[in-house]
């Protein structure tokens, strides 16, 4: 497999590439690329500047699924274009993967990903390996539960030496989680009064389940729009003092 070539794509395809970001949700890529802001990634979009670690492994799976990337692998090596869509939807943390191939540092496995070293007959069954574990790969509810669990303890707990990174990655996650959870409500609303009654049962007894969801996203969504500017804060502000 030949080293890819991203700063170069990012170079040769930068107009393209501003104008298939332009028409999507620049919330929603920042949430995918984990970082708050906006500047940071037009500077790679552009081929600037480049990310590096996972940061340079979403790149190239974005700039893959949008056509602008090719990546030269015969049929063997298809598994790692699989491998590393698995990490850049975090559907398994490059720790989990470094440890599951058996490489020393995850510099070790970035580096195989993106062509830069070879890997062994035992490495590359590895590889395989770890993509077949973790490729349909879902949480199951005790998991996301925990997840809740761990959350609220982090948040509450005085000993939490760094709340305000614990606020950005909780706001990254929240943004990427309501990326995909748009598009089912979507179709849940033009699905039958059946679906929807099912909808509502497995959030509750009756109708309250989900209104007390839809209250909480709704106080979310007015805190974060809240944020989005100082202007914002004193309308908010105003507004509850009424």
């Amino acid at each position: 497999m030949k080293e890819v070539k991203v700063q170069e794509c990012l170079a040769n395809s930068s107009l393209e590439i501003a104008a298939q970001m332009a028409k999507e949700d620049s919330l929603g890529l920042l949430s995918y690329f984990r970082i708050s802001d906006k500047s940071t990634l037009e500077s790679w979009l552009s081929g600037q500047k480049m990310p590096t670690g996972l940061r340079l492994i979403k790149m190239v799976f974005y700039l893959y699924e949008r056509h602008f990337l090719t990546m030269d692998f015969d049929q063997n090596e298809e598994i790692i274009i699989a491998a590393i869509k698995i990490l850049a939807l975090g559907t398994a943390t490059p720790r989990v993967a470094t440890s599951h191939i058996g490489y020393k540092e995850e510099s070790d496995l970035y580096r195989v990903l993106l062509g830069k070293a070879n890997y062994s007959r035992k490495s590359f069954f590895a590889i395989k390996s770890f993509v077949e574990t973790h490729k349909d790969k879902t949480a199951s509810p005790k998991v996301i539960e925990a997840t809740k669990q761990d959350i609220h303890v982090a948040l509450s707990s005085a000993a939490c030496a760094n709340q305000d990174q614990l606020l950005i990655d909780l706001v990254h996650t929240i943004g990427s989680v309501s990326i995909c959870l748009e598009p089912l409500l979507k179709n849940l609303v033009e699905a039958s009064p059946n679906e929807r009654q099912a909808f509502r049962n497995s959030l509750g007894k009756d109708e309250r389940g989900v209104f007390q969801i839809s209250n909480v996203f709704f106080r979310v969504s007015d805190l974060m729009n809240a944020l989005c500017s100082e202007k914002s804060i004193e309308t908010y502000k105003t507004k509850k003092r009424r």
